[in-house]
């Protein structure tokens, strides 16, 4: 979820595509594998909600 919200964390190779106003949304808050709340677009989060949908199958 951070790289794909422009993060650069230590395995930055490049980057991420600008989306522009398709992820303009409120924020909610997510929290990372590591525990930190991260301000996140909700419409980032749906997305990859139901990405995980799919690598379920």
């Amino acid at each position: 979820m951070a790289t794909i919200y422009g993060y650069r964390g230590k395995e930055f190779e490049g980057l991420m595509p600008a989306f522009g106003g398709i992820l303009d949304s409120p924020e909610t808050t997510w929290t990372a594998p590591d525990g930190r709340e991260v301000a996140t677009p909700s419409a980032l989060v749906a997305l990859a909600d139901y990405l995980e949908t799919l690598q379920d199958h």
